[in-house]
C-alpha cells in the first residue's frame, strides 16, 4: 500500500528528477521511493559500525585486476 505525501523541491531539482526518471523509464514517484529506500539503507549502514557494510560495492573492479593485485609478491603475507 502506498501512502500519498507533498514536498517542496527546489525547481532545478525537479527537473533533473523529471529527467532522470524519463530517461529510466521509470516515474518520478518510483525514481523518489528508490532513493529514499538507498538512503535510508546507507544511514543504517553507517550506524552498524559495520565497515564492510557501508563499504561494500563501492570500488568496482574486474575479476582479471582483482586475481593481479592477490597474487602481487608480498600481499598475503603477512
Amino acid at each position: 500500500m502506498s501512502k500519498r505525501v507533498g514536498v517542496a523541491i527546489d525547481d532545478d531539482l525537479y527537473l533533473r528528477v523529471k529527467v532522470a526518471a524519463t530517461e529510466d523509464g521509470i516515474t518520478i514517484s518510483s525514481l523518489v521511493e528508490q532513493a529514499l529506500v538507498q538512503h535510508l539503507k546507507s544511514r543504517e549502514l553507517a550506524g552498524s559500525g559495520n565497515v564492510v557494510d557501508s563499504t561494500w560495492g563501492i570500488i568496482s573492479v574486474d575479476r582479471e585486476t582483482f586475481e593481479a593485485v592477490m597474487h602481487e609478491p608480498g600481499y598475503l603475507d603477512a
